[in-house]
């Protein structure tokens, strides 16, 4: 895997953070798949402790797990973890719809609406694609208008968690349906 140079503009373990971040919610990086330090240290023409610090917070976000003096490997959550997660997510969305409802764009909700009656006419393959982006917009949309920074940090950080399983899921057309329902 090709990994991008550094951009003038950020620390190292930002960009470090910012693209193994990328490559683990794009589905890239896979639950379980060994994260070697040394690598992305030398792929990135960096020093390893940018890469060190970058897996630490990816780490406290609970998107890889460090292994003291042995490896890193992208987390594997169980099916539990999962659910607690869409719990938790679903009501903090309930409170972001909540603190938005005021500040939301009437017309730009009515044009998701239009786009998501387009998304459920779409072949299986297309409609799973386009369900999963439009229901991220979506939600993007209300935890930003929501107006809440530590509110849309915690849905950041657990759709970030989910996403690379709503990404597998995508593929189970009837579950996809179920979900835009």
């Amino acid at each position: 895997m090709e990994l991008p140079r550094l951009k003038k503009d950020v620390s190292l373990s930002e960009h470090v953070y910012q693209v193994v971040y990328e490559q683990i919610v794009k589905g890239n990086l896979k639950p379980g798949e060994k994260i070697a330090e040394a690598w992305l240290a030398e792929s990135m023409g960096i020093s390893r402790a940018p890469v060190r610090e970058a897996l630490k917070r990816l780490a406290e976000d609970r998107l890889v797990v460090l292994v003291p003096r042995s490896s890193c490997h992208v987390a594997d959550p169980s099916p539990e973890e999962i659910a607690e997660i869409y719990e938790i997510r679903k009501r903090l969305e309930v409170m972001a719809l909540e603190y938005a409802f005021d500040n939301l764009d009437r017309k730009r909700i009515e044009a998701m609406a239009r786009e998501f009656e387009r998304c459920q006419r779409m072949p299986p393959p297309q409609f799973a694609k386009k369900e999963v982006k439009l229901d991220s917009e979506f939600h993007n949309l209300l935890a930003e208008r929501s107006g809440c920074r530590n509110l849309q940090d915690m849905l950041g950080k657990l759709r970030a968690r989910v996403q690379k399983f709503r990404l597998q899921e995508a593929d189970h057309h009837e579950r996809a349906r179920g979900a835009l329902q």
